[in-house]
């Protein structure tokens, strides 16, 4: 019985959601009631994942995964340590206590373990997630699309065409950040072109394809400051997203993309729908900050500045833009730091801060160059030539960069 269950819950999670739980639970029932074996690893590890992912009780969901971890070193048998390892790191311990650059090596592992006894699935989304989380804590990009290009070679030789669809999308958003398309928007090029996906992709697979297609575009427009299209996309996959995709880590971004795109538009307009999302988008990544601040801190800081900023609370704003610039660094997560200097700058250009605003845009071109996103340095470069070459020749500016290499925060006093 728990070898058919255990079949049946991996199609559940793409296709039948609504039957996981029925699924998980019944399989932690048998080991309750017929004692433990094997399988019982991935029963107690994917009520782990319920608790956490859906219903948001992430403590509860770490300690039952924790728990499933636990089980695999009581048992000879090895069939299952690799999807349970991988479910694990990818789905519950970066939403308490652990950082995604954390999760990375045991990812990795786990593609070890699934290699070892010819569970090639698995082994797949083990590696799949440890690039995907690595381009979320801030890998260069070079290094994510070397990476990518080797999962896509690795679904095509175990015939999974549904991870190779994803991964290609992936793929392509790195090429897009790289310059390397000639619409940095729209996901066409040499990877993938977005109008033709569908062609190839099962039709209970199409919700799931199309929320992650959803995602990525929304990442781009995110990135480039086309604020109308990130919102435009958030209110196609608002609400879809995280019911299709629980536990993915795209759930915060997603958020955080939209409430920032929210309260650039809110600049723009006070409209109370604006204000409504980035009340929200508080909210949510208030409670994940909470349990999991290595990946949510800085990014509830950001938003907590930009908030004030649309609210007219000047001070209140620069003490949360500084707390955001020195979480983002801490959290080692270069784009995201880049992005809290490009926004930062924004503000203090509003407040007739030259100097300041020159140097945090200089800031930015520079970790968006370090990261490998030459399409958004060239756009920060486009836009503010002038201001950026300037800001670049100041000792201040070179201080900082000499600093940070040294993985040491500077302080500025003065310019």
């Amino acid at each position: 019985a728990m070898q058919m269950l255990k079949l049946i819950y991996g199609c559940c999670y793409i296709a039948r959601q609504d039957l996981l739980p029925l699924v998980v639970f019944r399989m932690v029932r048998l080991s309750l009631k017929h004692g433990a074996n094997h399988i019982s690893a991935l029963a107690f590890v994917m009520y782990g994942f319920i608790e956490s992912a859906i219903m948001g009780n992430f403590q509860e969901g770490y300690r039952f995964g924790k728990l499933a971890l636990s089980f695999l070193e009581k048992f000879e048998n090895k069939e299952i340590h690799c999807q349970t390892v991988w479910t694990f790191w990818a789905f519950i311990a970066p939403w308490y206590e652990h950082s995604l650059s954390n999760t990375l090596e045991h990812l990795k592992h786990s593609y070890i373990l699934g290699v070892e006894v010819g569970d090639h699935l698995n082994a797949l989304y083990g590696l799949m997630f440890s690039v995907i989380y690595g381009f979320y804590s801030g890998r260069q990009l070079a290094l994510v699309l070397d990476d990518l290009n080797s999962i896509v070679q690795c679904a095509v030789s175990f015939g999974n065409e549904l991870n190779r669809q994803v991964m290609l999308i992936i793929q392509q958003c790195v090429l897009n950040l790289m310059g390397r398309s000639e619409n940095p928007l729209a996901l066409q090029g040499t990877a993938m072109n977005e109008d033709d996906l569908f062609e190839h992709v099962a039709p209970e697979n199409v919700e799931y394809v199309s929320q992650i297609l959803y995602f990525y575009r929304l990442m781009l427009a995110h990135t480039f400051c086309e604020h109308k299209v990130v919102v435009d996309i958030a209110n196609k996959s608002r609400v879809t997203l995280a019911k299709t995709l629980p536990g993915f880590f795209i759930v915060v971004l997603h958020v955080f993309f939209d409430g920032l795109a929210a309260c650039a538009l809110a600049r723009e307009s006070s409209s109370r729908k604006h204000k409504k999302i980035i009340k929200v988008a508080i909210k949510k990544m208030k409670r994940w900050a909470t349990h999991s601040p290595s990946n949510c801190k800085h990014k509830l800081l950001l938003l907590k500045a930009e908030y004030c900023a649309i609210r007219g609370k000047k001070s209140f704003a620069c003490k949360a833009y500084n707390a955001a610039l020195d979480a983002a660094n801490k959290s080692g997560m270069m784009q995201d730091e880049a992005l809290t200097y490009e926004r930062a700058a924004l503000f203090f250009r509003d407040l007739g801060d030259e100097v300041k605003s020159s140097r945090y845009l200089a800031i930015a071109h520079q970790l968006y160059l370090d990261w490998g996103a030459d399409a958004k340095s060239s756009q920060l470069q486009s836009e503010y030539s002038t201001i950026v070459s300037q800001a670049r020749k100041r000792r201040s500016f070179q201080d900082y960069m000499i600093n940070r290499a040294a993985s040491i925060r500077p302080n500025f006093a003065t310019d």
